[in-house]
Parts: C-alpha cells; sequence; structure tokens
C-alpha cells in the first residue's frame, strides 16, 4: 500500500462493475514539505527508555500486517514484529490506530514513536522521516487465472485489468511500460470479483495482499513472479533519532537470526516463502537501554559539502594489485565510486588502502569506505549503506566432478588456502552443523588450488565465493563451482555515524544505478563474478538523484 488520495476524490466503481480509466499514476496524499517538519528537539529513544511504553502506529484494516480482531485485539505479521520487538526491549506496547492520510503526520507531531502496518518505503518519504532496514519483500504483482491466464506482465497490454482505487498498481504498470485497460474497483474483494468473473483477465496489487488471496482461491488462481515494482516494507521513526534507528534494526536482525520472524511469517504467509533479512556480524553485548540518545545534526551533514561543490575523500578501494579477484573487486569499486562522484558533480580523493577502512571513517581520515561488511560492534562508529554486494564460502572442483556438496567429501580432502586465517574455523562450522568430516589440505597459492584438483590431491577447493569465481572463470576447461553458498556476508558502504542525509544519498545513487542499468553494466565491466547483485530499489520519485528538497546536482 501506498499513500493515495482519498477515495471521494476517484471515480467510482460498483460492486458489480468496475470503471474504466486512462493509465496515469494515482494522485499521492499530500505531505508535509521538509521546512515543515525540523529537526527534533529530543529522542523518541530517551522517552521509550524512561516510560518503558513504545507506541506503534498501525493501520487496523490491513490484513494480514495487521489488523483489529473480533476480540479488539491487533493482530498480524507486523503486529507479531512489534510485541516481539517490545518485548526485547523490556518495555509495554501500545498499539496507536493511523490512516494512510494522517500516520506521517502522528509520527512527525510525536503522537507515536514508531510506524509499521505495511508502511512501504518510499523516495517521497526519505526527507521527512528515517526508515529501519527492510524486513518483508513487498511490491506490486499479477494475479491472474491459474488456467489461460497471461503468463507474462506484458501480455496485459490492451486487456482488461482489475486494481484497486488509487492504488500503486497503476504506477506500478505504468512503469514498466504496460498499457492495459485499467477497471478499478474501490476494494480488493471486488477487483478478484472481477477476475473471477471473467470481467478481468488479472488483478494488481501488492504482494502481500495477494498472497492471502491467492492462498484462499483453491489453486485456480496463480501470482505471476515477475514483480512490477518494488516496494519493500520497513518500519518509520523520526529522522535524525541515530540510536533508535540502530535500536530498532539490531532487534530486527536478532528476530530473523532467532527464527521468530519466520515463524511469524509461516503463520500469516504460509503457503509463501520466507526471505531472510540483511545480517550484519554482532559482538554487541548492549540491552536496549543500553544505547546513549543520539541526535543528529543535519547542519553537519556531507551533503551541505556535496552541495558546495567540496571533494568526497573515499576508503577501501585498494591500487589493483594483488590476486585477480581482489582487483576485480578494486576495479568494480572505483568505477561505481567515480560514477557516484560524477552524478553529485564533485571530485573523489581516493585515499591510500589501509587494512581496515571502517577505522578511517569512524575516525574521520575518510567520508566513506567502499566493500565493508557491516558489524554490530558496541560502538556504533560508523553507518551503513544497503547491501550492493555478497559474497560467501562455496566449493570449487575439477572440471567433469561429480562432487555436488559436503556429503560427497566425506574423509576426502578439501583445500584451503594458507593465506585465509579463517578458512578452518569456517569450514569446521560448516561440518559440524552438517555432521561431516573431511581431511585438510592447505594450500600456499591459487595455482596451487589449480593443480591440486587437477592431480588428485583434493576432491574440492571450499574458500570465498570472489576467490572461487574469479579463478573457474579464468579457468573453466579446469575448474567449475558447485553452485551453492554455505554462508553469505552483504557488502555495503561505510559512511558517517551521524549522517542519515549522506547515507540516504549513497543509498537512492546506489538504486539509480541499479534502475538505469549502470550498476550491472559496471558489474560486467569490471567484476564479472556471478550474477550482479539485486539491489533493493525504493518506489517513487525524488528531485534529481538528490532528497527533496535538497537538489543535489544530478547527471
Amino acid at each position: 500500500p501506498t499513500p493515495t488520495a482519498p477515495l471521494s476524490e476517484l471515480p467510482t466503481a460498483t460492486a458489480t462493475g468496475a470503471t474504466a480509466h486512462t493509465l496515469v499514476p494515482p494522485t499521492l496524499v499530500p505531505f508535509p514539505t521538509a521546512t515543515d517538519t525540523p529537526r527534533p528537539v529530543s529522542t523518541t529513544l530517551e522517552r521509550i527508555q524512561s516510560n518503558g511504553v513504545v507506541r506503534v502506529g498501525v493501520l487496523y484494516n490491513e490484513p494480514p500486517f495487521s489488523r483489529l480482531n473480533e476480540r479488539g485485539e491487533v493482530e498480524g505479521y507486523d503486529a507479531d514484529i512489534a510485541r516481539a520487538m517490545a518485548e526485547s526491549w523490556g518495555v509495554e506496547i501500545e498499539f496507536v490506530q493511523v490512516t494512510r492520510l494522517n500516520r506521517l503526520d502522528k509520527l512527525l507531531s510525536g503522537e507515536v514513536d514508531l510506524l509499521m502496518g505495511a508502511l512501504p518505503h518510499r523516495r517521497e518519504y526519505e526527507a521527512l522521516i528515517d526508515f529501519s532496514q527492510s524486513y518483508f519483500d513487498d511490491g506490486q504483482v499479477v494475479m491472474t487465472m491459474a488456467e489461460g491466464g497471461p503468463a507474462t506482465p506484458n501480455d496485459l497490454n490492451g486487456r482488461p485489468v482489475a486494481v484497486v482505487e488509487g492504488s500503486p498498481a497503476v504506477e506500478a504498470l505504468s512503469q514498466r511500460g504496460i498499457e492495459p485497460e485499467i477497471l478499478a474497483y474501490p476494494s480488493l474483494d471486488l477487483a478478484v470479483d472481477g477476475l473471477l468473473l471473467g470481467d478481468a483477465v488479472a488483478v494488481v496489487d501488492s504482494l502481500g495482499h495477494l498472497y492471502r488471496i491467492n492462498a484462499d482461491q483453491g489453486g485456480q488462481t496463480r501470482i505471476l513472479d515477475d514483480m512490477l515494482m518494488e516496494s519493500p516494507l520497513a518500519i518509520g521513526m523520526q529522522r535524525y533519532d541515530v540510536s533508535l534507528r540502530n535500536a530498532v534494526n539490531r532487534t530486527l536482525q536478532a528476530l530473523d537470526v532467532g527464527g521468530t520472524l519466520e515463524e511469524s511469517f509461516a503463520t500469516w504467509f504460509p503457503d509463501a516463502e520466507y526471505h531472510e533479512i540483511e545480517v550484519w556480524g554482532d559482538s554487541d553485548e548492549r540491552s536496549f537501554g543500553d544505547y546513549e540518545p543520539i541526535l543528529a545534526d543535519p547542519a553537519l551533514s556531507l551533503v551541505g559539502r556535496i552541495r558546495a561543490g567540496e571533494s568526497i575523500r573515499v576508503a577501501g578501494i585498494g591500487d589493483g594489485n594483488g590476486p585477480t579477484y581482489r582487483a576485480r573487486l578494486d576495479a568494480f569499486n572505483r568505477a561505481l565510486a567515480e560514477e557516484m562522484a560524477s552524478r553529485w558533480g564533485v571530485s573523489f580523493e581516493f585515499l591510500p588502502p589501509e587494512p581496515f577502512p571502517i577505522d578511517q571513517v569512524a575516525s574521520g581520515q575518510a567520508d566513506m569506505a567502499f566493500g565493508v561488511e557491516p558489524v554490530w560492534d558496541g560502538r556504533d562508529r560508523v553507518d551503513y549503506s544497503q547491501w550492493y554486494m555478497m559474497h560467501g564460502d562455496m566449493l570449487m572442483v575439477a572440471d567433469g566432478s561429480d562432487i555436488e556438496g559436503f556429503y560427497d567429501l566425506r574423509g576426502r580432502y578439501v583445500g584451503l588456502f594458507g593465506d585465509d586465517d579463517t578458512a578452518d574455523d569456517r569450514l569446521g562450522e560448516i561440518t559440524d552443523e552438517l555432521d561431516v568430516r573431511v581431511r585438510i589440505y592447505w594450500l600456499e597459492s591459487d595455482s596451487e588450488a589449480l593443480t591440486a584438483l587437477d592431480e588428485g590431491d583434493v576432491w574440492a577447493v571450499f574458500g570465498d565465493s570472489f576467490r572461487l569465481l574469479a579463478l573457474a572463470s579464468e579457468h573453466p576447461d579446469v575448474v567449475d563451482i558447485t553452485g551453492r553458498y554455505y554462508n553469505r556476508v552483504g557488502m555495503a558502504i561505510a559512511t558517517p555515524p551521524q549522517d542519515p542525509d549522506f547515507r540516504t544519498l549513497v543509498n537512492l545513487t546506489l538504486q539509480d544505478m541499479a534502475a538505469d542499468g549502470t550498476f550491472t553494466r559496471l558489474w560486467g565491466e569490471h567484476l564479472a563474478l556471478g550474477e550482479p547483485f539485486d539491489v533493493e530499489v525504493w518506489p517513487g520519485t525524488v528531485n534529481g538523484i538528490g532528497i527533496h528538497p535538497w537538489d543535489v546536482a544530478g547527471p
């Protein structure tokens, strides 16, 4: 769901039919400008810690995310998450009813502390509020009849499609360049009736809604795999409340690792596949009460320096020497950084590489660092962009080998690179989990790994995916990759810890590159290790690539 105009402002439809309209984006609900939302004078975190209550604004009519049931209780996937979060924090929870028209106002005025209830992370909101990381991969999808329905979204061109009035369905179709005949209904149930009665060939709505509808149809409908428009869901909070956002994100990640999110997901979306959220490394022992209230000052943001045309100092990018995979990573990160600098209209100063680029950002030596792995260390020394790369451990085998995984390696030799300090620990965790015992053969170089596989000294080589994929791409007739990741680690851009405006600018620029094909092109030209990472893209628009009303120069 997205903020839309009141139904009274839109064409009407009856239960027995729908009004056909031209394909135009829906009118969005007006929301305050940045000048109407000054920096808060105190943190929400401090108030929650002091009062022992967190007030969560939710919609009361948004199943399966949040609804008021017959017993007067708020239930749903988002309600479960909110309760689990409050329990983790050791505070009471108070649900507050909001609507799509007033929820931003209630958050900005302090009537609620957090916004949930299927809140989409839209670009228009970025200058007004802050968001947690995404916890539900929602978006606009197509549901059609299981037999004889359209096979792809492009098959909707020129054909009647049912949507809910004012929903983002029309925006999604327009964004994809699809031009159907729009049949607008006042509710999703009536739109689905239009499909079942044959008035429409498909319904377009959010995945979260259609999961529920599709499950109730007894197999006579299906949802197409191709999502028209991403619209990930996140938790909203007042902007510049740095520690509250950290507490929310770390708690979400803990709920994912502990299985709470997946368990609740299975309850509310029984026929759907759960997707894990982004999880960082965590050596942080703080409880909720240990977070210190921090209120960021937008006047100190790097966005001001960019707007003034000043250079930005960049860490984490090497000189291209070293192993092939490292050189490729350096080349990709440098190309990405140069593209970012071009879009911002500033110059980047690339600092000499150091072992720990996060430290350079934390100390103020650098403004950002590329290719770092996000971690919770209990100090919140830096902030992080969204993930834009991911790697993990894989198995490399000889070309033509029938080895598919560790169960085929019982008692056999597995090669480990001697310069990978933690490889044996990571291997041990995986073999213990799978209850498989292997023998270790230490390798001194990439060339020795190729020779050991070719001569049968080892049955497989275990190591980082970037390294193995680079070897496989250079020697396709000698080695192959089994294809499975045994663990996954995201990579992001480190930014200053109290600069949410700059972090958002970095995220939107990454998304713009993904949306216009630049990210995929640079990946192919410089990295070419596996498929390009699927960068999350938020729906909506802003002026240029900046965040309204910053007017950061675009390309």
